[in-house]
């Protein structure tokens, strides 16, 4: 044994569990007990609680084996030194609140073998106490649970990259790749629960369809990616003029765009589809020559019993076609939802 007979250590551990205590039977002498405590797999140490900054005074060879050190290299030092200057772990902490309590702990650590190479440490401390009740030592049980962590790790990481597959999966069934607006079906679903909000606050929708003027010449002009380059200018003109929270901005297919926007009276919701005009007017498209023209149709409706969300959409598509028939660059308000019934 290294500093301690066998037979001291086993009558210090039946000590602190006095109902089924741990003594050497006679039978067995240090020798014998100290070739079983060597043939334990586990890493054994014990810390001297009563000397200063706690040292060790016991090891045995697994304790050796995984950790590098020689029980003449580790006795007499805190066994902190297995974690070098890797001080910061919430689980160091967990073992200090046990230390002051007097108790068990089980924490597993990041610890450094001799030659500095990290192995994840499974150690189990339990105090041992004399026959008056005062804490004596404290028993160490090591596991080298390196490979396990390791596995756990990598799971974890596979189930963390499958987690950000998924969401890229989810953005792009919901988002138009090229304008990163949201989708039609998306659209739609933003439309089915707004136009319920609407209708149980009482509050006004509008919709706008914007359709881009003679797109296709644009496209047989100059190429798909000068296109592909107005579509995004496009979008970002319509994201940046509705900004709110309750502002959707879609690409509904093509060059038609949609907008929803949520509690903004006819009055209000027409001076922002002029606004959207004039921003149009003063955007500098990737179109080497040609100006880039918006026609759009909007409705405001309130929800009730005589109106359906089906009603604002065919509204709004009327109000589209009559700017395009009016000759394009403009707007065109659909009439009240009353008037439009009748």
């Amino acid at each position: 044994m290294h500093a301690m007979a066998v037979s001291e250590l086993l009558t210090m551990t039946g000590a602190n569990n006095a109902e089924a205590p741990l003594v050497a039977p006679a039978v067995l002498d240090n020798v014998l007990i100290s070739q079983v405590v060597d043939a334990v797999q586990d890493g054994v140490s014990i810390s001297d609680m009563q000397q200063p900054d706690m040292p060790l005074v016991f090891v045995n060879g697994a304790f050796e084996s995984i950790t590098g050190y020689k029980s003449e290299d580790i006795l007499g030092k805190n066994c902190r030194v297995l974690q070098g200057d890797d001080r910061s772990q919430p689980e160091i902490d967990k073992l200090r609140r046990a230390f002051a309590r007097g108790t068990d702990c089980v924490a597993t650590l990041r610890n450094y073998r001799r030659d500095g190479t990290l192995f994840y440490n499974e150690l189990r401390v339990i105090p041992v106490h004399d026959t008056e009740g005062a804490l004596t030592h404290y028993i160490g049980i090591q596991k080298d649970v390196t490979s396990q962590v390791r596995l756990q790790q990598q799971l974890l990481e596979r189930e963390r990259k499958v987690q950000r597959l998924n969401a890229q999966l989810e953005l792009m069934a919901r988002c138009d790749e090229l304008t990163d607006l949201i989708n039609r079906r998306t659209f739609d679903d933003c439309l089915d629960r707004e136009w319920r909000r609407a209708a149980r606050d009482g509050a006004y929708l509008t919709l706008y369809m914007i359709d881009i003027d003679r797109f296709k010449a644009v496209n047989e002009k100059y190429g798909h990616a000068i296109g592909d380059a107005c579509l995004q200018s496009v979008a970002r003109v319509l994201e940046d003029n509705f900004r709110r929270a309750t502002d959707f901005v879609a690409r509904y297919g093509g060059e038609e765009f949609v907008i929803l926007d949520a509690g903004r009276d006819p009055d209000q919701a027409s001076v922002y589809g002029e606004r959207l005009l004039a921003a149009m007017h003063a955007c500098q498209l990737p179109t080497p020559e040609d100006k880039l023209t918006i026609s759009i149709g909007m409705s405001t409706m309130q929800p009730g019993p005589d109106i359906a969300v089906n009603d604002l959409l065919t509204a709004t598509e009327a109000a589209l076609r009559a700017a395009k028939d009016a000759g394009r660059d403009r707007m065109m308000v659909a009439p009240p939802a009353d008037q439009h019934n009748s």
